[in-house]
């Protein structure tokens, strides 16, 4: 669970963060904030686009390409575990003081093993996925890795969300609808103009609908009104419309490729 996070005041001199440009290094105190008291954090783009950067219209390849520069600069390490992507922060412990830590709720980062010293999870070393055996296993925990997905992208999507309320009959709307990455991205770009409506900002929120009441009348095909003084329309709306199409076009291009620099250890400079 991320809490209230320090910003080590030698970031700003580090060669590290020097080296990247400014809207990765944005990114990197974005991951510090979000991250749980084990360094750890989700870390597809989808998820960064929705945590640190919720309200513009940067594309998931922007994201990708950002996220990418920190890995490369070593400060911070990408990997996967059934299909779901994290980062961890090797040197997080090492800049934050924390009387009181929470274990993570996330999977940790892999360890090395399996064929040819490859990377595999702990997840994999207990079921042998990936190192050529236990493959009638792999087969047989697809359900479980599903419904994993569909669970952490009901977080992303309750983050976004204005409104907290009912979370369990939230949760039954949202896998009845069972979103896409397309469809996500439609609802959170969705979700981010419609807080700027008249309607949702009115009597400090009162009339934005529950989530679930969203998500069964399909709140992602809503129009808003024009404002006549700009505030919905003209240049910001033309402004939306194409981040939102920045936003749905980037979805279903590849977006990890290669593989990442870990650089596990290696302190800030």
């Amino acid at each position: 669970m991320a809490r209230k996070r320090q910003i080590d005041p030698d970031i700003w001199t580090s060669e590290q963060v020097i080296a990247l440009s400014v809207e990765a290094r944005l990114m990197f105190i974005g991951m510090i904030s979000h991250a749980d008291d084990e360094g750890r954090l989700k870390g597809s783009p989808l998820s960064l686009k929705v945590s640190i950067f919720p309200a513009d219209t940067y594309s998931l390849e922007n994201i990708k390409k950002w996220r990418e520069e920190v890995i490369s600069n070593k400060l911070a390490n990408y990997y996967e575990v059934n299909g779901s992507g994290y980062l961890s922060l090797p040197t997080f412990r090492k800049y934050q003081y924390m009387t009181k830590t929470f274990p993570s709720k996330l999977p940790a980062p892999p360890s090395y093993g399996g064929v040819n010293n490859k990377l595999i999870t702990k997840e994999q070393q207990l079921y042998g996925i990936g190192n050529g055996i236990g493959n009638g296993i792999e087969v047989g925990i697809n359900e479980t890795t599903k419904k994993k997905a569909i669970s952490e992208n009901f977080d992303i999507f309750w983050e976004a969300y204005p409104k907290h309320k009912s979370k369990g009959q939230a949760e039954k709307a949202f896998i009845r609808v069972n979103p896409d990455e397309q469809l996500l991205a439609t609802m959170f770009a969705t979700i981010e103009w419609a807080k700027k409506s008249a309607d949702w900002q009115k009597d400090d929120g009162k009339f934005i609908p529950h989530p679930a009441t969203w998500l069964n009348a399909k709140g992602w095909e809503d129009e808003f009104p024009l404002d006549k003084k700009g505030g919905q329309g003209g240049a910001n709306r033309q402004n939306f419309e194409k981040g939102s199409s920045d936003l749905k076009d980037s979805i279903g291009k590849p977006l990890d490729s290669g593989k990442a620099d870990w650089g596990i250890g290696k302190p800030l400079s």
